[in-house]
């Protein structure tokens, strides 16, 4: 096979573009933006990043042709658009749009459902915890993008000492947490 090792530099490189999209993902899911947060967004060129799936590229591309007119009202209908896609959407089966885990692994959409202890109990063994005073569950989504923004973080750390134990660790928790906490619910959530 042609196959080529990714360079220490790469791989430095992919991690932080992938921390930077998560916590940009992050951010979407967890209020509705600021003024602030709109003139980073603006400021980050998001347009220009890229990826090997077209759709995304796309997707990035509108958004920051979106932030060019950001100041005719953005920041009032982004609100009410956020406000009506997670606290007013409901699907066939009555069920709200929330962005957390256990409201779609939990047939009777819980708030604090199991899904949230079992998210609780993984932040807890990485030595990490919510800010004191957020009230929404540990498994919504802008914690689990803030979660591995974190481990893509300490993937670079790890590499950067030379720590290959760390380094497997920590692709080995965030492959797992990708696949068991967000790819098993986030498809319907999204649909």
């Amino acid at each position: 096979g042609g196959e080529t090792m990714m360079t220490p530099d790469e791989f430095s490189l992919v991690q932080a573009n992938r921390a930077k999209l998560y916590r940009l993902f992050g951010r979407l899911f967890r209020a509705p933006l600021s003024q602030d947060d709109i003139e980073a967004l603006a400021a980050a060129q998001i347009g220009s990043l890229k990826s090997e799936d077209a759709a995304f590229d796309h997707g990035m591309h509108v958004m920051e042709r979106y932030l060019e007119k950001r100041h005719t009202g953005t920041r009032a209908f982004l609100g009410r658009d956020f406000t009506a896609a997670f606290l007013g959407m409901r699907d066939e089966a009555g069920r709200y749009a929330l962005p957390y885990e256990s409201a779609f692994v939990d047939a009777t959409q819980h708030y604090m459902g199991t899904a949230r202890g079992k998210v609780y109990n993984i932040y807890k063994k990485q030595a990490l915890k919510l800010a004191e005073g957020i009230d929404l569950p540990e498994d919504h989504l802008a914690f689990m993008c803030e979660f591995m923004a974190t481990l893509a973080d300490r993937a670079v750390e790890a590499r950067a000492a030379s720590d290959m134990t760390a380094l497997r660790e920590n692709l080995l928790l965030s492959q797992a947490f990708l696949k068991h906490h967000i790819l098993n619910w986030y498809p319907e959530f999204s649909a």
